[in-house]
C-alpha cells in the first residue's frame, strides 16, 4: 500500500514545511515503501540490475537498512 502522508502517532519527529511533510520510516510499511521507492528509481528508472530476489520482491535492500533511516517528505495537497 502507498502511504501519503506520516503517521504522527507512529513518529512524534514528523515536521512540516510548506506543503511538505517529512518524517523518518518506523513502521514496517513505511519502511517498505522507502525500499520500493529506491526500487523504481534505481531499477526502473535507472536501470541498473536487480538480483532475483529484489525484482520478486519490487523493492531494493541491503544490509544497510537494518542500521540507516529513511527519510520519507511527502508533498500534501
Amino acid at each position: 500500500p502507498v502511504l501519503e502522508t506520516c503517521d504522527s502517532a507512529q513518529d512524534p519527529c514528523a515536521a512540516m514545511v510548506g506543503d511538505y511533510e517529512m518524517c523518518l520510516a518506523v513502521s514496517d510499511a513505511q519502511k517498505r515503501q522507502a525500499q520500493q521507492l529506491r526500487y523504481r528509481i534505481f531499477y526502473l528508472e535507472n536501470g541498473a540490475q536487480p538480483t532475483s530476489e529484489m525484482q520478486a520482491e519490487q523493492r531494493d535492500f541491503d544490509q544497510w537498512d537494518e542500521t540507516s533511516d529513511a527519510l520519507l517528505i511527502y508533498k500534501r495537497s
